[in-house]
């Protein structure tokens, strides 16, 4: 999922190589924007056994806007929607997508916006 995003060079474009498989607050000295992929129940990227079971959580961040939030997920969702229906290493896999919840957050003495959607993965 990572090295999807990272291959895409419009994501790329915003956010260089700050994809992160964490939660923002274990990140150390984050710079903006960034995006981060958390899989549900502590499922580690590569040791996914089961996808019926599995819920991708997309985060992008940023310090400028929740304009450019929309922008980097916009991004974010065509690379996965690009993917669908492509064999994988757990087969043919499709995407459910929540719905984005723009928020933001304070980081010490400065605002973030955010902008979270879940990605369900059905296998095919």
């Amino acid at each position: 999922m990572i090295d999807t995003l990272l291959a895409n060079s419009n994501i790329t474009s915003y956010v260089e190589d700050r994809i992160y498989p964490e939660e923002l607050p274990t990140i150390k000295d984050a710079e903006y924007p960034l995006i981060t992929v958390l899989y549900d129940g502590g499922v580690k990227p590569g040791h996914i056994r089961d996808l019926s079971k599995v819920t991708i959580k997309i985060t992008c961040y940023s310090s400028e806007s929740h304009k450019q939030c929309q922008a980097i997920y916009d991004l974010v969702e065509d690379a996965l929607f690009s993917q669908q229906n492509t064999n994988t290493n757990h087969g043919m896999v499709s995407f459910l997508k929540g719905t984005p919840v723009p928020y933001t957050i304070q980081t010490g003495d400065s605002f973030v916006r955010v902008l979270a959607a879940d990605f369900k993965v059905f296998p095919r």
